[in-house]
């Protein structure tokens, strides 16, 4: 793990640091983001995006007029006081990546003794002058090695609360770093980096006439000059928009609020500012309708299909896969922290990604299931912007819902105990998808709920019923859709298992025929290292989805596709069971496969990456096909007939 190289010493014992209760503090929005005026629906066009916004009108820059006026400025490289010893030149930057990202060039000179490990890092900072915080209390966001180069090039993604960064070249070894040149900060101009980022869309429970939207925006923005609210413009005619739609909430979170910041990354030197993540619901949708819609200070216009009616003949099809991550290496051949694949992060995400893009441009896809482990930022969290910006294709156009993984939760706290989070706990996830919980927050006019923290541990839990809890259901089309969460206890008697025994128990096979069961890790899988948590998902959840005729699970976390060669219920074959699958080929390298239990298995594929694409034809017939990512081949297809 690279985060060793910036930190000498890693101590070795256990300190408890994650914080405090759930904090959910209604604020008038004069206290936040200006005031507040509601306006009655009215015709919007399209240069109404450039409006209510202050200062951050970018509705009509072109990158080479920024560069060549504005920007060049403000991008210029502070002169370097030292003219002597160990040097750092950089050429740039340019913008790339349609605005979203910038390049530059790196030469050295002056260094005397380099070895194969010297590396060049990438440091975001929290100001202009890169002056608030010590390297060696931060984590490079990517690095590449120097050996046997004369120059390097990076693409930097801009980040909402990184108004500039700095390039760092660094000798010695792997566990004991030496810092021998620093450039002078590469300063992004205002009106890059305070640009609206992440859009994504995702359901609101079961209410379909309902469209849930959240972007990024940087915080400091709102802390530095008073400024009107952001702003949803939306309707059914393209850049001619009937409706506005301001936030009813904002999460945000600081370093202090996660955990075991003494030995892990998270709120320490793998700590990223992860700016205002804002919420905004659109209502009183017609069914099965095109919407467009465009975020205030942000110049492209972006559209979705609204749900259908319930209970409606309409076929519903989604995609299903977990284990996804990020990588910078398929853009420039960084490397990063990462648990795989020697520090090149998850390479074939950005292809599954892609993939999934094809499938629904070609396909008519409803919405996209991702059952855990997101990320995989674990602890770098600066990573969480590499995958945001990833799917924000696909997720600014059709709804993302997620389940949580081991490594968003894992910590020594939680009720599986860990550390796969590395001091994550949970915060970011909840942060970047609040929707995904047992009681989200509820809008109400006037007012925007400004969130900060949810609780963690098994104890603050139990102690309110009403606090965080990250499993819930949607239905859509003739499916009902279950999410649990296998990081918490469901056990019977605890929230989760009563809330899954009181969710089968409503579902109504007229309306919704199809129930889909996702989870990340387990029930049933061949593993080479089985975990207990597969034994207690037997042992408590399947007598529910056998009394309750569940039609399919989905689950992730062993990276590999597999399916079963019957329907299942205590490990046998049961003609009233449930279909199982693992599908957690979204990105992560490899998981072997066990020796003892592939009988009961059909197919078992930890060769290629993919997704499963779920196809509830009608009441009565379900096509699951299994996509690989690189040319779209169906490597597996089996109906579910009743």
């Amino acid at each position: 793990m690279f985060t060793n190289k910036l930190v000498p010493v890693l101590l070795l014992f256990f300190v408890f640091s994650a914080g405090g209760n759930a904090v959910d503090e209604s604020l008038k929005l004069s206290n936040l983001l200006g005031e507040w005026v509601a306006t009655d629906v009215s015709l919007y066009s399209s240069a109404a995006l450039t409006a209510n916004r202050g200062d951050s009108v970018t509705s009509s820059w072109k990158p080479s007029e920024l560069l060549s006026t504005l920007a060049l400025a403000q991008f210029k490289l502070r002169k370097n006081k030292l003219n002597f010893g160990p040097q750092l030149e950089v050429e740039g930057p340019e913008l790339v990546l349609d605005g979203k990202a910038i390049q530059v060039k790196v030469k050295w000179k002056g260094i005397k003794y380099a070895t194969s490990e010297d590396i060049i890092g990438v440091f975001s900072c929290y100001d202009e002058a890169c002056s608030n915080s010590a390297l060696t209390e931060r984590s490079p966001i990517q690095f590449k090695n120097v050996h046997g180069k004369k120059e390097l090039s990076f693409t930097i993604l801009i980040r909402s609360d990184s108004p500039a960064y700095e390039l760092v070249y660094m000798g010695g070894t792997k566990h004991f770093v030496e810092i021998l040149a620093v450039s002078d900060p590469i300063v992004i101009p205002d009106s890059l980096w305070e640009i609206p980022q992440h859009l994504r869309l995702s359901l609101v429970g079961d209410e379909i006439d309902k469209m849930r939207v959240m972007w990024t925006e940087p915080s400091r923005c709102f802390h530095k000059v008073k400024r009107a609210p952001p702003v949803v413009y939306w309707g059914t005619v393209s850049k001619a928009y009937s409706h506005k739609t301001t936030p009813m909430a904002v999460y945000t979170y600081d370093r202090t609020e996660l955990c075991e910041r003494d030995f892990h990354p998270a709120g320490s030197s793998g700590f990223s500012s992860p700016g205002f993540q804002f919420e905004a619901i659109l209502s009183n949708l017609k069914p099965e309708t095109v919407y467009y819609y465009a975020i205030s200070g942000r110049k492209e216009e972006f559209s979705f299909l609204s749900p259908p009616a319930l209970g409606t003949a309409t076929p519903s099809k989604m995609i299903v896969m977990g284990d996804v991550g990020q990588s910078m290496f398929p853009i420039d051949e960084s490397l990063q922290h990462s648990f795989d694949n020697d520090e090149h992060g998850e390479v074939q995400a950005p292809k599954v990604l892609d993939s999934i893009t094809r499938i629904v441009q070609n396909e008519k896809i409803s919405l996209v299931n991702h059952i855990g482990d997101i990320s995989y930022a674990t602890g770098q969290l600066a990573l969480w912007d590499n995958f945001l910006y990833e799917i924000e294709p696909v997720a600014s156009k059709l709804s993302w819902m997620v389940g949580i993984g081991n490594h968003e939760m894992g910590w020594q706290k939680s009720d599986m105990a860990g550390s796969d989070s590395l001091g994550e706990c949970g915060v970011p996830y909840a942060a970047f998808f609040p929707y995904a919980r047992l009681n989200p927050i509820k809008n109400q006019l006037g007012k925007l709920h400004f969130v900060k923290h949810y609780p963690m541990s098994r104890s603050q839990a139990l102690e309110n019923e009403a606090l965080w809890n990250p499993f819930y259901s949607y239905k859509y089309g003739n499916v009902h859709v279950i999410m649990m969460s296998t990081e918490h206890t469901f056990e019977p008697g605890s929230v989760q298992h009563r809330w899954i025994q009181n969710e089968l128990a409503c579902v109504n096979r007229t309306v919704t025929p199809w129930v889909l069961f996702l989870g990340h890790r387990p029930m049933y899988v061949s593993d080479k290292y089985p975990a207990p948590v597969t034994l207690l998902l037997q042992k408590y959840i399947d007598p529910l989805l056998f009394q309750h005729s569940v039609d399919v699970a989905i689950w992730g976390h062993h990276h590999s596709y597999q399916r079963p060669k019957c329907k299942l219920f205590q490990g046998q074959c049961h003609e009233k069971g449930t279909l199982h699958i693992v599908s957690g080929l979204g990105g992560f390298a490899h998981t072997e496969f066990g020796s003892n239990s592939s009988d009961i298995w059909a197919v078992r594929n930890n060769k290629v990456w993919g997704v499963s694409v779920l196809d509830f034809k009608n009441s009565t017939h379900l096509n699951i096909t299994f996509v690989e990512h690189e040319d779209d081949t169906i490597i597996d297809q089996v109906w579910v007939t009743k």
